[in-house]
């Protein structure tokens, strides 16, 4: 009766000390849980940054005078109906002695 009794009592008790104790986790199962953690970690930081909105891009005030003589060097290209003119504005059509490209 008594070898009964511990045979029953180890047979309660060994699954529920089962149960409480959590087994190692293995090298494989680790670096996959660190890897999901950097990913949520990621994840929120990107979150972050995007609620924010793009950071605007200044250049260092020595560039500023730079910019300036760099933008008036440029040619003026772009749409004619931007400048509120039609394309054939004061163009004259090209003839076979003309350069269309002057």
């Amino acid at each position: 009766m008594t070898c009964r009794l511990a045979l029953l009592s180890l047979l309660i008790i060994t699954p529920a000390m089962a149960q409480t104790q959590t087994p190692t986790p293995t090298p494989a199962e680790r670096a996959a849980r660190q890897l999901e953690e950097g990913e949520r970690r990621d994840r929120a930081t990107e979150a972050a940054e995007a609620a924010r909105g793009p950071v605007p891009a200044v250049p260092p005030p020595q560039v500023l005078p730079l910019e300036a003589d760099r933008r008036s060097l440029q040619p003026d290209i772009g749409r004619p109906e931007e400048a509120g003119t039609r394309a054939t504005d004061g163009a004259q059509p090209p003839s076979g002695s003309q350069n269309p490209q002057r």
